[in-house]
């Protein structure tokens, strides 16, 4: 079984000094840490333009981009192939979704708020889908919603947008990552008109008088296909954690710290029963993995014959 604990992998600033505390608050997980090889694989987001924690589970998942493409292009097909959502699309058909997102102006441009802190229901996002899909109608671009936060776009054969992920947007500013070609202005157009259309949409006063932030944009990613996955069929399963992410995300770290604790109660067992082949830990342009069947070079033996290897490497970029 593999553990990954997202927003387990602080910045080096900020590492060095919890490193001192992990002793106390999670000792299995220390001890664990100390007598596995471990290593880091950096995730350049102007790369991979999808997170180290959303790169990690592709990897896992056999995802292999074509020429061009960067790793977010599998997400689409990965969350349909693992969320149980409704895409019923060909092998080898791309596949694009757009996820519901709320844009909250910010003094470097709009930040965006994915779907997972929304809190949207099955019937809100049916209730959108239904007043707005007569907008498609005049456009090269048709939807159909697959789940309560996700629709399946379909696009033009010769359209191409390297995309990033929701959740690595969230961490800067749209801005950064608004695509402003001739190729993508039909979408850029349609997403304005969705904005102006749902600001004024019952459902988004009615989440307003419930004190949730409006569902009042669209951001579209994937491109990929299903038969871009080839993952081993004796792949060991893999339990994840986000409950740290929140923490790491606002540096609040001392609540990190709690957090971490509780996880360690949940999996000290495991971790004294030799239950657990690895554990990821993600942070926000990296992860590090220590894992049991990992066998390093020659040079990596000489240079790293300390079992605890993985302590410079959490603490180095």
């Amino acid at each position: 079984m593999h553990i990954v604990l997202a927003g387990a992998l602080p910045a080096p600033p900020y590492a060095q000094e919890l490193l001192s505390h992990l002793g106390d608050k999670a000792p299995n997980l220390l001890k664990f840490l100390d007598q596995t090889p471990a290593y880091t694989v950096a995730v350049p987001p102007e790369e991979a333009k999808c997170t180290p924690l959303e790169a990690w589970l592709l990897q896992q998942a056999g995802f292999q981009p074509q020429a061009g493409q960067s790793l977010s292009a599998g997400w689409a097909a990965w969350l349909c192939e693992t969320q149980a959502a409704h895409c019923n699309v060909k092998p080898d058909q791309p596949l694009w979704l757009a996820e519901l997102v709320h844009f909250a102006p910010s003094r470097d441009g709009a930040a965006l708020i994915p779907a997972q802190e929304l809190t949207i229901t099955d019937a809100q996002s049916q209730a959108l889908f239904e007043r707005s899909e007569q907008w498609f109608t005049d456009t090269p671009f048709r939807a159909q919603p697959i789940s309560a936060t996700h629709w399946r776009i379909e696009v033009p054969t010769e359209f191409t947008l390297s995309a990033p992920t929701p959740d690595l947007v969230r961490q800067s500013s749209i801005n950064d990552w608004w695509a402003q070609d001739l190729n993508t202005r039909p979408w850029r157009r349609l997403v304005n008109e969705f904005q102006m259309l749902w600001f004024s949409d019952p459902i988004n006063a009615q989440r307003q008088d419930q004190g949730l932030l409006s569902i009042n944009s669209l951001w579209l990613f994937g491109g990929a296909s299903r038969q871009q996955f080839n993952a081993a069929e004796n792949s060991p399963p893999y339990t994840l954690i986000r409950s740290l992410e929140p923490y790491a995300q606002q540096q609040q770290w001392g609540d990190w710290l709690v957090e971490l604790q509780h996880i360690e109660q949940q999996f000290t067992e495991l971790i004294q029963n030799n239950s657990i082949q690895s554990v990821v830990l993600t942070g926000r342009d990296r992860y590090l993995w220590a894992n049991r069947t990992f066998k390093p070079s020659l040079w990596q033996r000489w240079f790293n014959r300390s079992t605890t290897q993985w302590r410079t490497l959490w603490s180095n970029p």
